[in-house]
């Protein structure tokens, strides 16, 4: 709900596309949600919203900067990283986002690729975490 254009007072269309393919036995229908610039039409200010526009576009900002690069989405479930959601980036300042490497998927990577993933920018860092968890 937060993140929906209704609770700024905004009237929104267009926001997904369905495609159908054909799985071996049958037709399926799959949805999916357009990318914002892709929308058919977003018009703030044509009710009144639980906040302001700009409230609202601000909250859903700072939401979608929480969402990690992985399948994983909120927060940290798994794994022994000791910094997973606490550090960012030096370079651009979003949060390092942690997967985890190895035959037992128990080595923890911290990398900024939160600008790549969004909208192409160069990869900022990415490092190990063995040491970083040693230390304490």
């Amino acid at each position: 709900m937060i993140t929906n254009p209704i609770y700024g007072g905004a009237y929104a269309y267009g926001k997904t596309s369905v495609t159908e393919h054909y799985d071996g036995i049958m037709a399926r229908a799959k949805s999916r949600r357009k990318p914002r610039e892709e929308w058919l039409a977003l018009r703030p200010g044509t009710h009144e919203g639980y906040v302001d526009w700009e409230r609202s576009e601000a909250i859903r900002r700072m939401v979608s900067d929480n969402i990690p690069n992985s399948r994983h989405h909120g927060a940290a479930k798994h794994g022994d990283a000791l910094l997973a959601g606490l550090i960012r980036c030096h370079q651009c300042g979003r949060k390092l986002t942690i997967r985890y490497t190895g035959a037992k998927h128990n080595i923890p990577r911290y990398s900024c690729s939160r600008g790549w993933l969004d909208n192409g920018e160069p990869r900022c860092i990415a490092f190990g975490g063995l040491r970083v968890g040693r230390c304490h």
